[in-house]
């Protein structure tokens, strides 16, 4: 019987010799643990229920369970004992008591096991524990909020941060977070990927002159909108259409089989006349006359006007929906609304994102007048006019958000309250307020990432073949970053893998040919010398050590044989390879005498000459002879043999004698 066998043997009589062993007559067992409740505070109470058990042929009388908990303490110690009789097979279930106090916040792993008697008799037999984990909620610690708002965040537009609540004390987010949530636009800086468009009041206008991706027709001319350096448009004629012009599209004179180009129009109300106090509402309309459904994305801000026209001091306003799906044909509306907290023009700006570009689009201009306890002036006189409102400022300064962050659905929400004056006080009404949308869910109160940084970045490397570029060898290097909306995104960068001097060619550095390195002659025999050489060979332009082989040569015309000694060759998965090669002079008619000694005959040796494999079969131990033949002035000759591949345990392996004998 081989190892393999008997081993196989022990595995299947294992269990069978354990399970006697076991078969005890005294003998009880912790079945199961199970905590109560399993999520606490520090220092309340969780009940420990264990399951014991006997597994044994005689009754028990009297049981032991022992209690190991990672802090705290159980109630009357951690080893209990109990005076109850239980049957062969039959279990119970007793219930102690652990006090958390002094615990950490996190998982707790909490075990116990079981001892008992049989009369006077201690049990034998395995006693293992039985496990179960206990989370230890975290005291909640409180920030106090700088800016008199109640909640666990807030915007800091002094260091231009988001800021979140942790153990007590103000920590920064990261400005990725200060600007997906905080109102930037208007803080004073050109960032979170503002631009003069977007948000004029802090960027500066700065174009590059050129063809925007917006087109629409005028007759038969299909027209192209074109930017100029100072940011502002023109439409130029682009394309004259000979069959006419639709929709900013040239016909082509048949009846179109399909459709494929994008057509949203969004617009935006003006409001009607509000004060100061209330809240501006405004509805936007978005009209899909494409021919695909598609996502539009939005942002409206309420905007001041100055009195050349200049919008600025733009703040976002709280909108129904930031992210609609509108289809080919349809119409969708958003409600937006926000708190008017100054008197004068105002206009409503939407920057929204379709047909892979980024227009805005603005209301009327409109006026929020002035209020002086309750009474609203007559537009027309109060953008002019700004008057003292004491009586509701007093109230509006208590507006914001209260509570903490929470999770609805897949996306953000937070508890609003709007304060308002009524009969000489200060009340409030409270709305449910989604604060953001999350493309990947919600968790705790905040946005899951789709992915992170650190994520992305094990990504990142080269694409792709190398090629020849300038006389180099260059390859594509891709750079992934993370976008928490859209996951791990890519950059493709030309970076150069090598300079070459001579030039290069189908990805590889030009070079001269590889020549092979050999040692001096050594005489080995009567009339007969050899030399060992090495094989160099062109990688990447370059040349690489090889395989070692040796070169036989004679010094007179009577030499019959040329003697290649003991040979040992294999090859395996596990034992890897081991080749022979030899090089000779050619000399008339030869033939190749090989006597194997030792071999395991599973795979067949390749005796390959000048290239070319003149034979490959499964040999045996024995005295072999193979005609030579087409020989050149100087020839190699190799012995390969196969891998013995999924027999891994063993390589294939031949051990032989070889010569090559001259014949007349």
């Amino acid at each position: 019987m081989n190892v393999a066998k008997r081993l196989l043997l022990v595995l299947i009589l294992l269990p069978l010799v354990v399970g006697m062993a076991f078969a005890i007559s005294c003998w009880i067992q912790a079945l199961d643990l199970d905590a109560v409740p399993d999520h606490v505070s520090a220092g309340e109470d969780v009940e420990l229920n264990v399951v014991i058990k006997n597994q044994g042929e005689q009754t028990l009388i009297r049981e032991r369970v022992e209690f190991d908990v990672p802090c705290g303490h159980v109630v009357g110690g951690s080893q209990h004992y109990y005076n109850y009789d239980i049957s062969p097979c039959h279990s119970i279930t007793i219930t102690e008591v652990w006090d958390t106090s002094g615990c950490s916040s996190g998982s707790k792993n909490v075990r116990a096991k079981a001892v008992g008697w049989c009369d006077s008799i201690a049990c034998q037999g395995p006693q293992p524990w039985v496990y179960d984990t206990v989370y230890i909620e975290p005291e909640e610690k409180y920030c106090e909020n700088p800016y008199g708002e109640e909640g666990d965040s807030r915007c800091d537009y002094d260091v231009k941060q988001y800021m979140i609540c942790e153990d007590g004390d103000w920590q920064c987010h990261n400005h990725g977070a200060y600007c997906s949530h905080c109102d930037h636009c208007g803080d004073g800086s050109c960032n979170c990927d503002e631009t003069y468009s977007s948000c004029p009041s802090d960027c500066e206008p700065k174009c590059d002159p050129g063809y925007l991706l917006d087109y629409r027709c005028d007759g038969d001319w299909r027209q192209r909108k074109y930017q100029r350096s100072d940011c502002s448009t023109t439409w130029k004629n682009y394309e004259y259409c000979d069959y006419g012009c639709y929709n900013g599209y040239c016909l082509d004179g048949e009846e179109e089989d399909e459709c494929d180009y994008c057509d949203i129009d969004v617009d935006v109300s003006t409001p009607s006349c509000v004060c100061k106090g209330d809240r501006v509402k405004t509805e936007i309309t978005i009209d899909n006359d494409g021919c695909d459904s598609e996502y539009v994305s939005l942002r409206a801000y309420l905007c001041k006007v100055g009195s050349s026209g200049r919008v600025y001091d733009c703040k976002r306003m709280s909108c129904d929906d930031s992210r609609v799906y509108v289809r080919s044909g349809r119409t969708k509306t958003v409600d937006c609304d926000m708190k008017a907290k100054d008197c004068g023009k105002h206009k409503i700006k939407v920057v929204y994102d379709a047909c892979d570009y980024d227009p805005v689009v603005y209301s009327r201009t409109f006026c929020i007048g002035c209020c002086a306890c309750g009474r609203c002036y007559d537009c027309d006189d109060c953008c002019d006019y700004d008057c003292d409102c004491d009586c509701k400022v007093n109230c509006d300064n208590k507006d914001g958000y209260v509570g903490s962050r929470y999770c609805k659905g897949s996306n953000v929400y937070r508890k609003y309250r709007d304060y308002s004056y009524s009969g000489g006080t200060c009340v409030y009404t409270e709305k449910e307020v989604k604060i953001e949308n999350c493309a990947g869910g919600c968790s705790g109160g905040f946005c899951t990432a789709l992915c992170s940084s650190g994520a992305c970045d094990k990504k990142d490397g080269f694409v792709g073949d190398v090629y020849c570029s300038g006389g180099n060898v260059y390859q594509v290097y891709r750079d992934y970053y993370c976008s928490e909306q859209q996951g791990c995104l890519y950059k493709d960068t030309e970076k150069l893998k090598q300079t070459c001097t001579a030039g290069c060619l189908n990805g590889q550095c030009l070079t001269t040919h590889c020549e092979d390195v050999c040692g001096d002659w050594v005489e080995c025999g009567e009339q007969q010398k050899k030399k060992t050489c090495v094989e160099y060979y062109m990688s990447n332009g370059r040349c690489v050590e090889g395989d070692e082989y040796t070169v036989f040569s004679t010094n007179a015309g009577d030499v019959e044989s040329l003697e290649l000694g003991r040979i040992n060759v294999f090859s395996g998965l596990i034992f890897g390879k081991n080749y022979a090669r030899f090089g000779f002079e050619g000399k008339g008619n030869m033939v190749l005498k090989m006597d194997i000694k030792k071999t395991n005959s599973i795979k067949p040796l390749n005796i390959i000459l000048n290239g070319d494999t003149i034979a490959s079969d499964i040999y045996y131990r024995g005295e072999y002879e193979i005609e030579l033949t087409e020989l050149k002035g100087m020839n190699t000759i190799e012995f390969v043999p196969v891998s013995s591949g999924w027999q891994m345990w063993t390589p294939t392996f031949y051990e032989f004698y070889a010569e090559i004998e001259y014949q007349s």
